[in-house]
């Protein structure tokens, strides 16, 4: 066993590292996929319909019941505390507020003061999730796009691109703790966000949650809305598929279990992060089509798992160096 462990195991498993020396590139990466997805999620839907909702919908009510649940700490990180005080938002100031948004999300992308406007970003966003947990959801897709703005918005100010270094005349940059040990809480915090999703399906169901995953009796509902044209993401084909396959359900179970709970291997395994990140992206891209839940902010995000540095040095630094000394022993 121990030989085994030594042979096979052992040069697989690689830690990430917390303080190494980086170069810029993952980071860089980060801060623009991330932009980019605020950008498309504020300017594809529109929030100022919270300002038509009376004051006494912001009660956090559960789902289908209505009950209030207990009033939540986002209550008070979200700013939403604010409005036990002064009347509830407009429907102008949401739209300043969703405008201001895209505003700081396109200067940051564009590395325009990108710190100071990650930041704004940041707290809008956070703002308009804590509405949408007040009225009428108990959870919210953007959770990581969140969670990553607020990584970058903890980042020194240096690690950002600016919009001179976009047109090619900055400096060189050169490797430097401060662009890794933010891609390591990036990666630290998708670990989390998939482990517990893996963990709360053990203790709400039982460790054979995968078995008693049956998709194949939620198709036939679901395959009555995809025949509206304007309905979320209802694939019939793939409703159709679930529903004549009975075996998809258990092995779809399964990858999706084991895969969550193991997420944080990204951190120690580095060739198997194909393996991590394509089984996530799939769930949430068969979640899509065949339950309208729409993740797309994690589908985009979990891209950024991969370690860019690393290929980037390949790509580009490895054949220099490569380079350089055959022309130095051929001197």
């Amino acid at each position: 066993m121990q030989r085994f462990f030594q042979k096979w195991i052992r040069p697989q498993l690689q830690f990430y590292g917390i303080l190494r020396q980086s170069l810029p590139w993952h980071f860089w990466l980060l801060q623009a996929f991330c932009l980019l997805y605020v950008l498309y999620r504020f300017s594809s839907r529109d929030y100022t319909i919270y300002g038509l909702l009376d004051s006494n919908m912001f009660i956090y009510p559960r789902h289908r019941s209505f009950d209030p649940w207990p009033t939540p700490l986002s209550h008070i990180v979200s700013f939403v505390f604010l409005y036990d005080f002064l009347p509830s938002p407009s429907t102008t100031f949401l739209w300043w507020l969703q405008s201001g948004i895209l505003f700081s999300a396109g200067c940051a992308l564009l590395g325009i003061y990108p710190r100071l406007f990650t930041r704004l970003a940041f707290v809008g966003f956070l703002h308009i999730t804590g509405l949408v947990l007040a009225t009428n959801s108990e959870i919210e897709g953007g959770t990581t796009s969140l969670i990553t703005l607020l990584i970058l918005c903890l980042s020194p100010k240096s690690n950002f691109y600016t919009f001179k270094q976009l047109l090619g005349k900055g400096e060189t940059p050169t490797r430097s703790a401060d662009y890794h040990w933010p891609i390591f809480l990036f990666l630290l915090a998708m670990s989390v966000f998939y482990g517990c999703a893996g963990l709360l399906k053990i203790i709400e169901i039982g460790p054979d949650w995968a078995f008693r995953l049956h998709l194949e009796r939620l198709a036939p509902s679901h395959l009555g809305y995809s025949i509206f044209a304007t309905s979320r993401g209802f694939n019939p084909a793939m409703l159709a598929f679930l529903r004549e396959n009975v075996w998809f359900a258990p092995i779809a179970g399964v990858v999706t279990q084991f895969t969550e709970v193991f997420f944080f291997s990204v951190l120690f395994i580095p060739r198997l992060r194909w393996l991590f990140v394509g089984s996530m992206a799939m769930l949430h891209f068969m979640v899509y089509n065949t339950g309208g839940i729409n993740f797309l902010g994690n589908g985009f995000l979990l891209l950024m798992c991969f370690d860019y540095n690393t290929i980037a040095e390949k790509l580009f630094y490895a054949p220099k160096t490569k380079i350089l000394r055959t022309q130095q022993s051929a001197a």
